[in-house]
């Protein structure tokens, strides 16, 4: 499983979000990259983690908005 996951839309002007393994993640919470704000959460912005990476469960246009290029990064 994954112990951080980083996650941008390369098409908007959204903030970077990081998940960590030990952020609330059954509450969707995310902590800010680039961002003056520490942390932030929503039940529409929700993700697993999973054994061999994660799972997108919204299609907010942060996480998951069609035709929009995303940038990802696991480790």
């Amino acid at each position: 499983q994954p112990a951080l996951v980083l996650t941008k839309n390369a098409e908007s002007t959204g903030e970077w979000n990081m998940y960590t393994s030990t952020t609330e993640l059954s509450t969707c919470s995310y902590l800010y990259a680039n961002s003056t704000s520490s942390e932030g959460s929503g039940s529409t912005l929700c993700f697993d983690l999973v054994s061999n990476g994660f799972k997108i469960k919204t299609d907010n246009a942060d996480r998951n908005a069609s035709g929009d290029n995303f940038i990802y990064m696991i480790y």
